[in-house]
């Protein structure tokens, strides 16, 4: 596969998927190839959708900001407020939050929200990075875990990070 920057987390590739290779634009103007080949089908997982308030719209915000501090000056061109803003309960407990029908984040079990691929790939500052060796590329991209050897070899880069803080791998 061709890419730019290929970013994989096991959490968010489990759940949602499009068989197709896209291309993506960042925010600062970089452009990303993907491709997603998980099966979810729409009829099957999802199990309702509901239109939030505005209260409830104003709290999610709120989390989101504690979460990711970076996305600060971007959220309400992420999320409008005029849009109107859903949530998508699926099973085994997970809820898609959408906006004009687009997937931005989504959770398990009242947990905190991780971002989409996609948004991710709009805004890959959400999340720290990490950067793995060439040599792993292969292996992460077919679901492998990343392991010490492909963050601290030559061409890898280590950045720090808190404890149980929810990293994007970059492939480059």
């Amino acid at each position: 596969m061709e890419t730019g920057r290929d970013i994989t987390t096991e959490r968010y590739l489990r759940f949602f998927s499009v068989t197709e290779v896209t291309t993506v634009t960042a925010a600062d103007g970089s452009s990303y190839r993907i491709r997603l080949d998980l099966p979810f089908d729409e009829k099957e997982n999802v199990s309702n959708c509901i239109q939030l308030k505005t209260s409830v719209i104003k709290g999610i915000k709120n989390q989101l900001l504690e979460q990711f501090p970076d996305i600060e000056s971007w959220l309400n061109h992420i999320m409008p407020k005029k849009d109107p803003v859903k949530i998508v309960r699926c099973h085994e407990h997970i809820e898609i939050l959408t906006v004009n029908g687009e997937l931005l984040f989504f959770r398990q079990r009242e947990g905190p929200f991780y971002p989409t691929l996609r948004l991710l790939h709009k805004y890959p500052f959400i999340l720290p990075h990490q950067q793995v060796d060439k040599g792993a590329i292969k292996f992460v991209l077919s679901g492998a875990n990343i392991m010490c050897p492909g963050l601290t070899s030559p061409g890898a880069k280590l950045y720090p990070a808190e404890a149980d803080t929810v990293v994007v791998s970059f492939c480059t």
